[in-house]
């Protein structure tokens, strides 16, 4: 092939990654914000909807680990400032969660432990990563409120707070599911 034509489509392919990225980035901060103003709030404190990570759990085939943590990341800072002012507590809090609910994604993408297929043998599906992603969330969020506010009484909230976290990102992941049935003609197994 021409190396002309080669070093074109190189460019195409690098241009369709960073659209993708920013895409999943910009989806991630919609969502969040959508959730923050229009939903009503949970009264368990630590517990959100997660909608902000079933941009996540849609891009996982696509993106790599160290975008994974910088889409969090983006999300996570720009979110607290503008909904919380660039709180220090909140951003430490937001931060260990994410971070840990990043972690179990990209482990479940390294292992190739996520399916998104019908044929699954011991695999999570979209639905059983994001359980799994709130369950981590949830623990560190409540170890880093234990360390920033340095007293026991976060951890009554965490039974319920748990609970309440599994059943959330199960159902973000069930959302997820849903949507990438809806967009099946995306060729999940193309690289930009």
């Amino acid at each position: 092939m021409n190396p002309a034509v080669n070093k074109g489509l190189e460019e195409n392919k690098a241009i369709g990654k960073v659209a993708f990225f920013s895409v999943i980035v910009s989806l991630s901060i919609i969502f969040s914000a959508i959730e923050e103003l229009y939903f009503v709030k949970i009264p368990v404190p630590g517990v959100k909807y997660g909608f902000g990570n079933i941009p996540l759990l849609f891009g996982i085939m696509q993106i790599t680990p160290i975008e994974i943590y910088l889409a969090a990341l983006m999300r996570i800072l720009i979110n607290s400032l503008l909904f919380y002012g660039f709180n220090p507590v909140n951003i430490w809090l937001s931060l260990a969660g994410g971070l840990a609910s990043c972690t179990v994604l990209i482990f479940l993408k390294s292992f190739s432990l996520i399916d998104l297929s019908e044929r699954a043998t011991f695999r999570f599906s979209l639905a059983g990563a994001g359980a799994l992603m709130g369950s981590f969330h949830i623990v560190s969020q409540m170890l880093a409120a234990y360390l920033v506010l340095k007293t026991e009484a976060v951890f009554l909230y965490l039974p319920l707070a748990g609970i309440l976290s599994v059943l959330l990102g199960f159902f973000g992941g069930v959302i997820t599911n849903y949507l990438a049935k809806k967009l099946r003609y995306y060729d999940w197994e193309r690289e930009f």
